[in-house]
């Protein structure tokens, strides 16, 4: 009777022991696979910010190769402070072709109040009178301006009565609106 009491004392100390090293073992996975997770968080946030600084930097470095580009770029618009000299260049078409260049009809967007950089548009009707070639010349010269612009509403047509209209003494007449973007150049007053 004295061997089964102790046996049944063994046996009763190896079950707790058997329950303490299973409740361990699974507190250690627990605790292993938490340390796991952390890691594998802490590595993903260092890499996701190793790559925030490298997209920073490429974002950087584009900003600085582009900066001319973005300096020309204000050029392609009519600024609000220069919608007079936006018609003075219209008017020196005539001058430059040896045309009759009179305008009308200017109409510009009011800027004022708005923020740098808002976009706006100025319109005018432009008359040209002179020979065919001038005439030619000062439509083509007015679509190339170094402006986002549109020519439209182009009508031609010819006077002075010439038996052909190759005649040098024939005068020609045409007429368009042009409409260019303008930009605001005034600054925010938030």
């Amino acid at each position: 009777m004295k061997s089964i009491r102790k046996h049944i004392l063994s046996i009763v100390l190896s079950v707790c022991l058997l329950f303490v090293t299973v409740f361990m073992y699974m507190y250690m996975y627990k605790a292993v696979g938490t340390s796991v997770m952390r890691a594998v968080e802490a590595k993903s946030a260092v890499r996701s910010q190793q790559s925030n600084a490298t997209d920073s930097k490429n974002v950087g470095s584009i900003y600085n190769r582009t900066a001319l580009d973005r300096a020309r770029l204000r050029s392609y618009f009519v600024s609000s402070s220069d919608v007079v000299g936006f018609i003075e260049k219209l008017e020196d078409l005539g001058t430059q072709t040896g045309s009759t260049v009179s305008i009308s009809n200017v109409a510009a967007d009011d800027m004022s109040g708005l923020p740098q950089g808002a976009l706006g548009a100025v319109q005018a009707r432009v008359d040209i009178t002179g020979q065919w070639s001038s005439i030619m010349r000062a439509l083509m010269l007015s679509e190339s301006l170094p402006y986002k612009s549109t020519v439209s509403s182009v009508h031609l047509g010819s006077s002075g009565g010439a038996s052909s209209d190759k005649d040098p003494k024939t005068i020609w007449h045409v007429s368009y609106s042009i409409t260019a973007s303008m930009i605001s150049m005034a600054t925010s007053t938030r």
